[in-house]
């Protein structure tokens, strides 16, 4: 098998050190530069960046000039992955100086400015882009951004729906391939299959629509693939199992994908939200509270290691816990890979998404990075602070009055952050607002 299939493979199957100590092992025997540039490419997809930074290097000691066009945008693409679009643009800009009709560059230049928070000139790019001649594979990566674009305008529908269906049309969001016929939004008297998809915190922001569903009167089932999150859903009640092999052969069924849901719903910003559609079950509400003190907030600043974006939204930890710290009352982490912030709290373990619901209830305040606690504090709708990064995603955009998201009460408020790297403004009207309302 081909070394690229291997890490591809591994990659799915979120066995990335595994795949980081296959590619050191390569590394080790490689000379020529089609080798490094191979390796580079798998470092990236393995989220290794300073790995592929090392292979870029190499490439660029044995590389002529025209072999250095290549190397830059390399290098461009993987500073923006690594959230330094200063960097990024150095190199895009020399490239562009030799072809400024380069669509590519053009577009991972668009990228830098909207890290950067320039969205007004990333979106003019990309609308000079549209003008021109490009591949019809490039019209659809353009169409999927433009749907955060107008989502920031106001403009919910075209956005959500150009998001989510041209993120299909990318790959961002495969369809499924299911021998059902599809769902188109009518009511119909089979029992739809929402099939979940994507990471927890998706299916924590669009299980509320299985409520939709069944005020409409039409019969659904929930299939995900997470089984600690389907117990949860069914504790809650609904209709969810994860496993396709408990479905009844003999019935006829339709399907729809999970995050299509308010498109094919027809639902705009104003009918996001109806209300808490999560709770843990009391038994873990007690348990907690014989274990957590009277008050506390819990916290967490990042994500999944592993998500692509992962590094455009992780808070300045240092930064938010100092500035938590002032409040004098403990902070419980729900950072599940790190210890726990208060440390008497350090031989109890966080198991599964009764206990962190649990924890979340009872907390007089949750604070968390843009990652699936921000979706599971705001589903049972308790006080919580949302820190989303430049690159914010799409339930929060756009924002109503008072740091409102559409998508959830009026207990969460966000608080995004405003310039590339900064968190301290975004820390310190988060710090203002748990101070009014602690």
């Amino acid at each position: 098998m081909h070394l690229t299939a291997i890490v591809s493979f591994l990659k799915e199957r979120d066995e990335l050190e595994i795949a980081r100590k296959l590619l050191n092992t390569f590394e080790s025997y490689a000379n020529q530069l089609e080798q490094y540039d191979e390796l580079g490419m798998l470092y990236e997809k393995v989220k290794d960046y300073n790995s592929s930074l090392r292979m870029i290097s190499k490439c660029s000691s044995i590389a002529n000039n025209q072999q250095m066009y290549q190397i830059r945008c390399n290098l461009a693409k993987i500073y923006n992955h690594m959230n330094e679009p200063q960097k990024a643009l150095e190199y895009l800009h020399i490239n562009m100086e030799q072809n400024p009709e380069d669509g590519d560059m053009r577009m991972e230049e668009s990228f830098s400015y909207y890290l950067m928070g320039d969205s007004e000139k990333s979106y003019e790019i990309q609308n000079e882009l549209l003008d021109k001649n490009i591949p019809e594979e490039m019209k659809k990566r353009i169409m999927y951004n433009m749907g955060t674009f107008q989502m920031e305008r106001g403009e919910f529908k075209s956005g959500i729906r150009n998001m989510i269906l041209g993120g299909r049309g990318i790959g961002i969001w495969p369809p499924a391939k299911k021998p059902y016929q599809k769902w188109t939004g009518e009511l119909n008297d089979k029992t739809l299959i929402v099939y979940a998809e994507s990471g927890i915190g998706d299916e924590l922001i669009n299980i509320r629509f299985m409520n939709e569903l069944k005020k409409r009167g039409q019969k659904a089932i929930w299939i995900g693939f997470r089984k600690d999150l389907v117990e949860l859903f069914v504790e809650n009640g609904y209709n969810a199992i994860h496993s396709s092999v408990q479905l009844d052969p003999m019935e006829e069924y339709i399907y729809i994908e999970s995050m299509s849901l308010p498109i094919y719903l027809d639902l705009d910003e104003h009918q996001l939200w109806n209300g808490s559609y999560l709770k843990p079950t009391q038994e873990y509400i007690d348990k907690w509270k014989n274990i957590l003190p009277e008050k506390f907030m819990t916290v967490r600043w990042s994500g999944n290691p592993y998500y692509d974006q992962d590094l455009h939204r992780v808070v300045d930890k240092d930064l938010l816990i100092e500035s938590l710290s002032q409040f004098d009352i403990p902070l419980v982490s729900l950072q599940i890979d790190h210890p726990n912030a208060d440390l008497r709290l350090k031989e109890y373990k966080i198991e599964n998404w009764q206990d962190t619901l649990a924890i979340q209830y009872l907390a007089s305040f949750n604070v968390t990075s843009c990652t699936s606690t921000a979706h599971s504090a705001a589903a049972i709708d308790v006080k919580t602070v949302i820190l989303p990064p430049i690159v914010s995603y799409y339930t929060w955009v756009p924002l109503a009055e008072n740091n409102h998201s559409y998508w959830y009460g009026k207990n969460t408020k966000v608080f995004c952050q405003k310039k590339h790297k900064n968190w301290q403004e975004t820390i310190d009207l988060a710090v203002k607002h748990i101070k009014e309302n602690l």
